[in-house]
Order: structure tokens, then sequence, then C-alpha cells
């Protein structure tokens, strides 16, 4: 059965939308009153973060709320068949909830073998603390912990030396359920070509949650 939503909700949402990105075209099947308060708070703030919005509004990416697994807010999904999708842990508020789209609406745009990697995720986490940033200066402060400073110092092309770094600060921030500690290197690297198809097939029979 298809979700409705009431009119004045959706006409709302879409209104700052339209603020916004005034000629980006997207499909109202795949995008809720939630999903499109998402985008437009994005798209709103900053450079990085409409770029993510626009990314994810023209390649049709719909955004799902589901009970992510323990250690993860957010991740990416691609299955056997092309599909993409994003999803977010209920638990996060709606702050969070745009850095972690973004985080993941940057993973999308790697190929599926980076983001297989420490490499996308190092990327990944220093977009974030960029998107931060942005928030920042629209007036939502989010200073770094010391060990978010070390990483975003760090070289935009690393050095495997910097990954397994990179690989170790992360964990200790994410905890110990978070999987980067399991992780190979590089996109390169032959273990990611293993990784790939596995992820996809899981992917293909993931409960997605629901549609925001």
């Amino acid at each position: 059965m298809a979700v409705k939503h009431p009119v004045g909700s959706i006409a709302n949402s879409y209104s700052k939308l339209r603020e916004s990105l005034p000629d980006l075209e997207i499909d109202p099947r795949i995008y809720g009153p939630q999903a499109i308060d998402l985008l437009a708070e994005m798209a709103k703030t900053g450079p990085n973060f409409r770029q993510c919005a626009s990314y994810l509004m023209e390649h049709d990416i719909p955004l799902y709320v589901t009970r992510e697994s323990k250690g993860v807010g957010a991740g990416w999904h691609e299955n056997v068949s092309g599909e993409c999708w994003i999803s977010i842990d209920r638990s996060i508020g709606f702050i969070h909830s745009l850095i972690s789209i973004g985080h993941e609406s940057l993973h999308l745009r790697q190929t599926i073998r980076i983001r297989c990697s420490v490499e996308g995720e190092y990327h990944a986490w220093r977009f974030a603390y960029r998107l931060r940033e942005e928030l920042t200066s629209a007036g939502t402060a989010l200073p770094l912990t010391e060990d978010e400073q070390k990483l975003a110092s760090m070289p935009d092309q690393p050095t495997r030396e910097d990954l397994k770094a990179a690989q170790r600060l992360i964990q200790k921030m994410a905890g110990p359920d978070y999987l980067i500690g399991k992780a190979p290197l590089a996109a390169r690297d032959w273990q990611t070509a293993v990784i790939v198809p596995v992820n996809k097939l899981i992917n293909t029979f993931l409960g997605r949650g629901e549609q925001l």
C-alpha cells in the first residue's frame, strides 16, 4: 500500500527545497516530507552539502530509516542489480542525520572498491568534517575533538602508512564494533575484489527499513 502524506506537509517541504535548488528535477515517489526536509536543509547549508543533496536527487537515491548494526549510524548500500540507497539509524538526530547522509553520499560517488576499503572511509570521514564546518558557519557549532583534528590534518593523498594510522584512529573514535579494522587498506588491494560481490549479495536480501 502506498504511503500517504498530508498535502500541507508535502507543500511546505517542497517550498524549502525550491529556495536552494529551484531547477532540480526529482521523482516525488522517492522522497517523502522527511527526506525532503533533510535534503532541503542540506541544500541551503553550504556548497558541499548542496552537492550531496543534488547528487542524491539527480540519481534517485532513496533514504531509509532503520536500526543499523551496532557501532554504525548510517550506511550506503548497493545490490546486485545496481540499485543504491542510504539508510540512517532511527536513533540519531536531525543534524547528525545530515552529516551521515553527506558522508554516505560521498561513498556512493566513489567506486565500490574504494567504498569497501580504509581509503574510502578516510576520505568520507574527512569530508564529513568539512560538512561540519559548513554547519558551524550556518550557526550550529560542532567543534572537532583532538582525534578528529588529527584525522582532518592528514594529507589529501594518503600513503599506506597514513591509511594504517587513520585506520587505528577511526577505530578508536568509532568503537570496537566498527568494522574498519578488518577492511583492506586501499581499493587496489585484492581483498576488495572479494568483498564487493559479497557486499552486493548481502544488500540484495537486506531489509531496507522505512522509506523517508
